[in-house]
């Protein structure tokens, strides 16, 4: 079904991810700055900031302190991208 991954197993799916991504420890210092781009988010949109999550903070705040672009379409991420200094590739 939708959202459904076509995976059999947590362990399958772990395999997967790391024969092709790179799985970084998230530091404390990471994780305090997602924090703040969450609390940034609620202070510049409002209710319109429950729609970012605290994995996109994450993204954001990874992505800002090792100066990379992020690849997205979802419009607040996007909107959020601006305040913290982060290309969007879309």
């Amino acid at each position: 079904g939708k959202g459904m991954l076509p995976f059999e197993s947590p362990e399958e799916l772990e395999e997967f991810i790391s024969s092709y991504f790179y799985m970084k420890p998230l530091t404390s210092f990471e994780a305090n700055k997602a924090a703040r781009i969450k609390l940034l988010a609620e202070a510049m949109l409002g209710e319109e900031s429950r729609a970012l999550s605290l994995s996109d903070a994450t993204t954001l705040a990874i992505a800002a302190l090792d100066n990379l672009p992020i690849v997205s379409g979802d419009p607040i991420l996007m909107k959020m991208s601006s305040f913290v200094g982060v290309k969007v590739i879309w």
